[in-house]
């Protein structure tokens, strides 16, 4: 391999690498987001369904799979 291949290789790593990093982020941030515009009471009735244990991103898409029902559980 000549110089300049590795060098390619090397900024393709990095470019993947950095937009792998941004989708992570992303994604991060989108269920922060959710959870936090969500009413207080369906925060803590999905936990219940779920455990204790589970992420904002689980609690996100649980919301997200079943925004109506939600929605609607508290008015």
């Amino acid at each position: 391999m000549n110089r300049l291949s590795k060098q390619i290789i090397v900024a393709s790593l990095a470019i993947f690498g950095f937009l792998w990093l941004m989708g992570i982020a992303g994604s991060c941030d989108y269920a922060d987001e959710v959870v936090y515009n969500m009413d207080e009471e369906v925060y803590y009735t999905i936990l219940d369904t779920l455990g204790d244990d589970c992420s904002n991103k689980a609690v996100a898409a649980e919301y997200m799979d079943n925004r109506e029902y939600y929605d609607n559980l508290y008015k």
